[in-house]
């Protein structure tokens, strides 16, 4: 019998041994090895006879006991085969060329540093948006002019008006099907959520230090040194001041301006809240600000239009060394036990949003000033 794992290569018929692969022509045209680079030639009489070798051993025993012949593939099905490959090498040619185009070092649409800055800070404010950037100190020195004119320009106000406008149809539809049981709940953070500091990055420079805000008033107006009276006073001279190395937060400076208790609502969020209780939501205002803030927190929110909140939770002195996500989850874990259902949580960093508990649904506002883990 023929054997499939070691075809031999010669075979026996009627007691006289005769090969089937090779012939005395082959054998004599091996041992005259051809030129170097000279085209290897095969007679025809030997391919003829090793196709019908191999027709042979691909020949198996069906049920019969009987030998048949190889079945090749349909033609339709080879057509077929034919078409599926063509379409994926299509494909794969496809999905490179758009991995390559999302790999390559971004460049500008057309030449000039300005249009290479933009693209890059869009695509770096994309990245922050989405977490990808993970921990950041501050905002890169070619961005600060690209965020100082996003914030206050009509994008911003465009990205906020949009996350309340989803956050409200979300919030129609779980209390209309009563999924928030007797306790429904929204949960905001305050700053960059409710209340709005743009005030105060413009006058400092979208993330510059207190000592460069001093330097700057020294330079522009000797009676403005003073940084308190820089902050109440943010609509005067200092409002295109602009540092071109941009430095990390400042938390005093920051304080400064918290206890003016002057910062604008966020228009969208301030119709988002009016909107949430009319429907009936429990409102809780979950902020980082620390319990010592909390008197200038009140009257900043009354000054901004924001009334008759459920809770305003901030840390308290055992919180202090906390993350915002373990400060922020363990309150909403006692609000769980106080029977609240949060339907809905809003904030403009992922650390107000994440860590469980996690709310049905979490809005995410835009802020590309500065990052809090």
């Amino acid at each position: 019998m023929l054997s499939d794992e070691q075809p031999p290569p010669f075979r026996e018929r009627g007691g006289v041994r005769r090969e089937a692969l090779l012939s005395g022509r082959v054998r004599q045209h091996e041992q005259r090895p051809a030129a170097r680079g000279a085209p290897v030639q095969i007679p025809s009489t030997a391919i003829a006879k090793s196709s019908k070798a191999i027709h042979r051993r691909r020949r198996g025993p069906n049920p019969g006991g009987t030998l048949q012949p190889y079945s090749p593939v349909p033609p339709a099905m080879r057509l077929l085969l034919v078409l599926v490959l063509a379409a994926a090498v299509v494909v794969n040619a496809g999905a490179e060329s758009v991995l390559r185009a999302v790999t390559d070092v971004p460049a500008a649409a057309s030449s000039g540093i300005a249009d290479a800055d933009a693209l890059f800070c869009d695509s770096w404010m994309l990245s922050v948006e989405t977490g990808n950037a993970g921990p950041w100190r501050q905002v890169p020195a070619r961005c600060g002019a690209f965020v100082r004119v996003y914030m206050e320009g009509e994008r911003y106000a465009s990205n906020s008006a949009v996350a309340a406008a989803e956050s409200f149809a979300f919030a129609s539809q779980a209390f209309a099907s009563g999924e928030g049981g007797a306790k429904p709940a929204w949960v905001f953070d305050v700053d960059e959520t409710l209340l709005s500091n743009a005030p105060y990055y413009a006058e400092s420079g979208w993330g510059a230090t207190q000592t460069s805000v001093e330097s700057h008033l020294s330079a522009q107006n000797s009676q403005y040194i003073d940084p308190s009276l820089a902050t109440r006073n943010h609509g005067e001279a200092i409002s295109s001041f602009l540092s071109s190395g941009l430095e990390e937060f400042n938390e005093t400076s920051f304080d400064a301006w918290v206890d003016v208790a002057k910062a604008p609502a966020l228009p969208s969020s301030l119709k988002l809240y009016n909107e949430l209780q009319g429907l009936g939501f429990h409102i809780i205002l979950l902020t980082g600000r620390s319990e010592s803030q909390r008197n200038a927190t009140e009257e900043n929110l009354l000054f901004a239009g924001y009334q008759s909140w459920e809770k305003l939770i901030l840390r308290q002195p055992s919180d202090i060394g906390k993350t915002a996500v373990q400060y922020k989850s363990e309150r909403r874990a006692a609000m769980e036990v106080e029977g609240f259902k949060i339907l809905g949580n809003s904030g403009d960093q992922w650390s107000d949003l994440i860590g469980l508990p996690v709310s049905t649904r979490s809005f995410k506002l835009p802020n590309p000033m500065y990052y809090i883990s």
